[in-house]
């Protein structure tokens, strides 16, 4: 039963976070299992991220520890790569990924596959189910809004035929790892100053997300005037 209330308290609001994100996308809503391969690599990509955190870790912060070069240097590029590149092999080469939108969809469901394992391992090492909850409305956030913004890098890159796909790519993802560092920069804080970060960053990522969403549909919305 214990494990069972571990599993419900994170689930609840991935679904919600799930919901909201497949609302943006009723107009052309993709396919279940692509979803589904997303969430599962997601999930899968936390190994990445254990097996190279050492590595990362030794090489960045081996001097002395600091919480900028940790947030910003290590944990945001290490998580976004790995979400990223879970993404990537689930969908990049599908023919469903065809609209600036789509990047972020699938971002997100990655993101809520990674966001999952890490809630439930906090969740079970500090022996409360509620923290899996709580997590779920404030780390699982950071997660969909970074990743989000990353995905619809990718999705911009494959859509785009310029010479400037690369840089398109690389300004998504600089943009994910400045959103998730920030979050992890002011859980580094005092804890009465992390809780005035987190009033503080978590609206940010919010908006973040909403920005890009509708950054997505105007260029989805362009790209489908130009060929009609």
């Amino acid at each position: 039963m214990r494990y069972a209330a571990f599993v419900a308290c994170t689930l609840a609001p991935i679904l919600f976070w799930f919901l909201w994100i497949r609302r943006k996308d009723a107009a052309s809503p993709e396919p279940r299992l692509l979803l589904l391969r997303c969430y599962l690599l997601g999930g899968l990509s936390t190994l990445l991220v254990l097996a190279l955190r050492p590595m990362l870790d030794a090489l960045v912060l081996g001097a002395g520890y600091s919480a900028w070069r940790d947030a910003f240097l290590v944990t945001a590029p290490l998580e976004e790569a790995s979400k990223l590149l879970a993404m990537a092999f689930a969908v990049a080469w599908s023919r469903h990924f065809d609209e600036p939108l789509d990047g972020i969809v699938y971002g997100a469901c990655a993101a809520l596959g990674f966001a999952s394992v890490e809630n439930v391992v906090y969740a079970l090492d500090a022996g409360d189910a509620r923290l899996a909850t709580l997590r779920g409305f404030t780390a699982t956030l950071a997660h969909v809004a970074s990743s989000g913004i990353a995905g619809l890098g990718l999705a911009l890159m494959r859509l785009d035929r310029s010479r400037t796909r690369a840089l398109v790519l690389g300004t998504g993802f600089v943009f994910a790892v400045l959103v998730h560092g920030a979050y992890d920069l002011g859980l580094a804080q005092r804890e009465g100053f992390a809780r005035v970060a987190l009033i503080t960053v978590l609206p940010g990522t919010f908006v973040a997300l909403g920005m890009a969403v509708r950054c997505a549909q105007r260029s989805g919305r362009r790209a489908h005037h130009v060929h009609s």
